[in-house]
């Protein structure tokens, strides 16, 4: 067993004709794309042996007539695509900000006539792409985000708003048996195109595949029939769900911070599934550790979040029985930053000892406390509509939740 790294390599040239300078405002600081070009293929994969430093140049693309030309320069240099061990292609993925920059010229240009192009009617943009932080509002229980919400990425009154980030996922194709193979994809939404930005309808997504027999392959799913709520919107509906905004609010208390990560599109029937992790960390800079993490699920217009994926799909359809499973590698946060506690595992609610509502700080732990109070929360979501049971577990939460806020306080953890 050896350690590679895989590093794509771009050919690009602004001398192309009759072509558009590439759109990259959406690229990462650190991408190669970052500079001015009209045309470009992802042609070489570069593996450098991490013990060695031997570098080997794949070509992958053998339709590029630049890269065609460098072989025919330097035939010593480049290897064939062929050749590749199958155990290596595996780990080739389609690169991130070259499926930015073609996501982003595709919903201007994507007409069969000239009438459509000029006409700018069935154009799309690229989804807008919701917030990641929740800012916490000045009222504890209360819903919604308060007049310091975090909305400000949906305040789209310019052309320059962030987009949606694609992402990496095991897609299973809608119009695919249910019993097919997930391709690993990358995914990105189109919302139609409006010159201010107002229209956050979900129009299409786009994949693309990593998969070997079908690598660099783009497929668009189009919605037929009344358009469903684009990302922003159904973060934005989440931000201010009655039921899900108060429990984030109290996540988001002095000494803590919540991060979304991604918000996911997941076809489910003949309907859309949106997936988003919830992580709670320490606020203080050097805090590495993620110290709780939820789910949110949002689907048809309503939301619940819960400790796990398979949870938050029993809350949304009770009549489900099933298992997803749970990852637990450790992973990294939405920052960045590793989510685990170091040895591999990832740092879950303790909820070993059982807290009854009610019970004074002094004989639980802030944790405990907390764990119980979320499992109030959840069966306050669940015992709807019965708004007499929701009151009275919600309430036996928020008492829990000050016992343990007071608890930290005292052991100076929320000012230390």
């Amino acid at each position: 067993r050896r350690l590679v790294w895989v590093v794509d390599a771009f050919t690009t040239t602004n001398r192309y004709p009759y072509s558009q300078r590439a759109n990259t405002d959406q690229l990462t600081a650190g991408s190669g794309l970052n500079h001015s070009f009209n045309y470009v293929r992802n042609s070489v994969k570069a593996v450098v042996d991490a013990y060695t430093g031997e570098v080997t140049l794949y070509v992958v693309d053998d339709a590029d007539p630049i890269i065609a030309a460098w072989r025919g320069a330097f035939p010593d240099l480049f290897v064939d695509g062929s050749q590749v061990p199958e155990a290596l292609w595996g780990h080739f993925r389609y690169p991130d900000d070259l499926f930015r920059v073609q996501t982003n010229m595709y919903g201007r240009y994507r007409f069969d006539t000239p009438q459509d192009f000029f006409n700018r009617d069935a154009a799309w943009s690229v989804a807008q792409g919701p917030s990641r932080r929740f800012e916490v509002s000045n009222t504890v229980g209360t819903a919604g985000l308060g007049p310091a919400g975090s909305l400000e990425s949906l305040d789209v009154a310019d052309a320059n708003v962030v987009r949606f980030e694609p992402y990496y996922t095991l897609f299973h194709a809608p119009d695919r048996p249910s019993d097919a193979e997930p391709v690993f994809s990358l995914l990105r939404p189109f919302v139609p195109f409006s010159a201010d930005d107002s229209r956050k309808e979900l129009r299409a997504f786009m994949t693309v595949s990593s998969d070997r027999d079908t690598y660099g392959q783009l497929t668009v799913y189009t919605v037929s029939g009344a358009l469903p709520p684009g990302p922003a919107t159904v973060a934005a509906e989440v931000d201010s769900d009655p039921v899900i905004a108060p429990r984030v609010n109290l996540l988001a208390q002095q000494g803590s911070r919540v991060v979304f990560g991604d918000l996911q599109v997941v076809p489910v029937s003949e309907g859309l599934l949106y997936v988003r992790p919830l992580y709670v960390r320490p606020e203080a800079s050097s805090a590495q550790q993620v110290f709780l993490r939820h789910v949110v699920v949002s689907y048809n217009n309503r939301s619940v979040m819960a400790d796990t994926l398979t949870e938050a799909v029993k809350l949304l359809f009770p009549a489900a029985d099933l298992d997803l499973g749970q990852v637990v590698d450790g992973g990294t946060s939405p920052d960045g930053d590793g989510d685990g506690d170091g040895d591999g595992e990832p740092v879950q609610p303790d909820t070993s000892v059982p807290v009854e509502p009610g019970v004074p700080a002094g004989e639980a732990t802030a944790a405990e406390l907390l764990a119980q109070a979320d499992v109030l929360f959840a069966e306050a979501e669940a015992a709807l509509p019965d708004f007499a049971a929701y009151q009275e577990k919600l309430e036996q939460a928020k008492t829990l939740v000050r016992q343990a806020l007071q608890l930290l306080d005292d052991q100076g953890g929320l000012n230390g």
